[in-house]
């Protein structure tokens, strides 16, 4: 099975969605102290501002938005259905659009409830901009790594991963796209999304290679 079961995903999972409700709850609760502290955190994680840590970040924003995260699960979608492995491609575009979906769900949601539609409260929580990425880089955390005989090569590849997905946090930020508990809301929601389909999956997989389309597939 390509998604391997990792049981210490499951705790890791249900706190990321503790923590994702509890600061959800407190958005809508009380939003006012939001404004506060994302500005201290953004004057944080900005700091010095260089022409060259503009231009590098710049980079890093427009190939890490969330519609470039959906061209990257499209492209990823296409080599495992070339590959044979059908279900799993199935489940990566599922995994990615319905995570998208369920944000921006929890977005309006806190706006309808909140009555927020000015910059500054919990109308950009999540952050979509950073969400895409992180779903799409825990995907391929959790279909390859496992897979990696050397073990220093699969640190390296973890390593590599964790860092792209921190130089996205600090660009989102940089440039305005999310604020820093949007991101932190995308990280903590993304972790037990993955987590979560990633139980469903090994429950389904097997079933789903009677449909006639996926009955060659690997799973």
């Amino acid at each position: 099975m390509l998604v391997r079961e990792r049981y210490r995903r499951r705790p890791l999972g249900i706190v990321a969605l503790v923590l994702f409700v509890a600061l959800y709850v407190a958005e809508l609760v009380n939003p006012a102290w939001l404004p506060h502290l994302n500005e201290r955190l953004t004057l944080l994680a900005i700091g010095q501002v260089t022409q060259t840590k503009t231009t590098f970040l710049n980079v890093i924003n427009i190939l890490s938005n969330s519609t470039m995260a959906l061209i990257y699960t499209a492209i990823l979608m296409v080599v495992l259905w070339a590959m044979r492995w059908k279900i799993p491609a199935l489940w990566v575009g599922l995994t990615v659009s319905l995570g998208l979906v369920l944000a921006w769900v929890l977005r309006w949601g806190a706006r309808m409830i909140t009555g927020d539609i000015q910059y500054g409260t919990s109308y950009s929580f999540p952050g979509l901009h950073v969400l895409g990425m992180v779903l799409l880089l825990e995907i391929v955390y959790a279909i390859f790594l496992p897979y990696f005989r050397d073990r220093a090569l699969a640190i390296l590849v973890g390593f590599v991963l964790l860092v792209w997905l921190l130089a996205t946090v600090e660009a989102c930020i940089y440039f305005g796209a999310n604020k820093p508990m949007d991101a932190v809301g995308a990280l903590l929601l993304g972790f037990f999304w993955v987590a979560f389909v990633s139980i469903v999956y090994r429950s389904v997989a097997h079933r789903l290679q009677r449909i006639p389309l996926l009955k060659d597939s690997n799973f």
